[in-house]
C-alpha cells in the first residue's frame, strides 16, 4: 500500500515528504529483492546452498518423511489425493498464477480503501452497492482465463496423463480442488474486507460464501468442458508478448462474456439481498434471496456431479488432440 499512500498524501498535501520515503521504501525493497535473486542464483550454479561455508552440505533427510504427494485428503481416494498435491505445488510455482494473486489484492485494496476514503466523490445514498458483488465475482473473473484453461500450463507433462491408468474425471476433479484454495481464498478475504467496509450483516456474508462455492463449482464445470474442447498452451512469462495476438484478444474478450454470464444468476441473489424489501412482501421477505443462494449452490453442486462424469469421457476420447496442441502449438 505504499504507492496508494504517498501519492494520497502528496496529492492531499497532508505530507509531500511521505511521498519521496515510500519511494525510496520501495526502491529499497527492489534492491534487496535483487541482491537476494542474484546471490541466490549465483549460489544455485555454483553449488552453494548455505551461508555458513563454501561447501554445500549434504541434506538431512527423516527417513520416516512422507512426501507432499504421499499425503491424504478428505473424502477423496489416494490417487486423487496425490494429484491434488501434486497439482497444488505446480499453480502456486507458476508465475502465471502468482501473478493473478497479486495483481487483484493490490489494485482490488487500492479501489476499496479509495472508496472509503471518499476520493470518487459521494454519488448517491447507494454508493456502496457495487462493492459486495465486486468482491464476489472479481476472483473468478480474474481467474476465468486460468479456469478455462486447466491443462494450458501442463506442457510436456500432460503425456503423464495418457500413461496413467487413472479415470479421467479423478485428473479434472484433482485440478478443480488444486486450485480451489487459491480462487475461494481470494473471495473470503475480498468479502470480509468489504464486510468491513459496508458494514454487511452476518446473512449477507452467508449467502456470499454460499454464492462463492456456487461460483465455484460452476466455473469448474465450464472450465472442464472448455479446457477440452479448446485447449490453449500458457507459456511460464505471462508478461510476454504473444504470436498471435489476435487470437489472445478474442480469447479474453469470449472468456470476460462468459463469466458474466455465470455470474449473473449470483449477481441477482445479492440483488434480491439487498433490494427483498422492495420486491418481495411478506414477514419471510428478507429470507427470499438466502433460499435462492442455497438453490444456487445445491444446483451446481449437482451440475458439477453430473457434469465431472461426462467430461472424463470426453477427456478419455480428447485427451491426444489435447497432448498434441499442447506441445507442437507455438505459444
Amino acid at each position: 500500500m505504499w504507492p496508494a499512500y504517498g501519492l494520497w498524501t502528496g496529492i492531499s498535501g497532508a505530507g509531500f515528504a511521505m511521498f519521496f520515503l515510500c519511494a525510496a521504501g520501495l526502491w529499497l525493497a527492489a534492491l534487496i529483492g535483487l541482491r537476494f535473486g542474484y546471490v541466490t542464483t549465483l549460489r544455485h550454479y555454483m553449488g552453494m546452498y548455505t551461508t555458513t561455508s563454501g561447501k554445500a552440505s549434504p541434506p538431512v533427510r527423516n527417513p520416516m518423511s512422507m512426501p507432499v504427494t504421499g499425503r491424504g485428503f478428505p473424502f477423496v481416494d489416494e490417487d486423487t489425493a496425490a494429484l491434488i498435491y501434486a497439482f497444488y505445488k505446480s499453480f502456486t510455482r507458476h508465475p502465471h498464477v502468482r501473478m493473478l494473486i497479486i495483481m487483484p489484492l493490490c489494485f482490488g485494496l487500492f479501489v476499496l480503501f479509495m472508496q472509503r476514503s471518499g476520493a470518487y466523490g459521494n454519488v448517491g445514498s447507494r454508493e456502496q452497492d457495487w462493492i459486495p458483488m465486486a468482491a464476489l465475482v472479481w476472483p473468478f473473473v480474474n481467474f476465468s482465463f486460468f479456469m478455462f484453461n486447466i491443462f494450458g500450463i501442463d506442457a510436456q507433462s500432460f503425456q503423464t496423463l495418457q500413461l496413467s491408468p487413472l479415470p479421467r474425471y479423478k485428473y479434472l476433479l484433482a485440478k478443480n480442488m488444486a486450485i480451489a484454495p487459491v480462487v475461494l481464498g481470494l473471495v473470503v478475504f475480498f468479502v470480509a474486507v468489504s464486510a468491513l467496509l459496508t458494514h454487511a450483516s452476518g446473512k449477507t456474508l452467508f449467502i456470499s460464501l454460499l454464492l462463492a462455492i456456487h461460483l465455484f463449482l460452476i466455473f469448474c464445470t465450464a472450465g472442464n468442458l472448455l479446457s477440452i474442447k479448446f485447449p490453449r498452451r500458457l507459456h511460464r512469462d505471462a508478461l510476454r508478448i504473444p504470436e498471435r495476438r489476435l487470437r489472445m484478444l478474442t480469447t479474453s474478450l469470449l472468456t470476460m462474456f462468459f463469466s458474466v454470464v455465470l455470474v449473473t444468476p449470483a449477481v441477482i441473489c445479492l440483488l434480491l439481498d439487498r433490494y427483498s424489501s422492495a420486491v418481495v412482501r411478506g414477514p419471510y421477505a428478507g429470507y427470499f434471496s438466502l433460499a435462492l443462494a442455497f438453490i444456487l449452490a445445491g444446483g451446481g453442486l449437482l451440475l458439477y456431479r453430473l457434469a465431472l462424469t461426462h467430461a472424463g469421457d470426453l477427456l478419455t476420447a480428447e485427451e491426444t488432440c489435447i497432448y498434441t496442441k499442447m506441445v507442437h502449438e507455438s505459444e
